[in-house]
């Protein structure tokens, strides 16, 4: 059976594969998220060239999945844990 990556709601939530979002949604957590970006995407994006050697694989799976769960979009995803100061 498969579960929400989000709420954990199994398939009688309509859960099911969303490829541009790149996790298993239910319907109501598909609706609220925005498409998300791979892994490797976002490492390049958040972290800069060369990220893989730079940041531990545990920091990098954590931000991400941080990132893939949360309903935010990259941008926003960015200012909320990135200090500007």
């Amino acid at each position: 059976m498969i579960h929400c990556h989000v709420c954990g709601a199994g398939t009688e939530g309509g859960t099911r594969w969303v490829p541009d979002k790149h996790q298993s949604l239910c319907l109501r957590c598909e609706i609220a998220m925005p498409p998300k970006m791979t892994r490797s995407e976002f490492g390049l994006l958040y972290w800069g060239p060369g990220f893989e050697a730079k940041v531990p694989s545990s920091t990098q799976a954590e931000f991400y999945e941080d990132y893939l769960t949360s309903n935010l979009s990259f941008r926003q995803y960015v200012l909320s844990t990135t200090s500007l100061d």
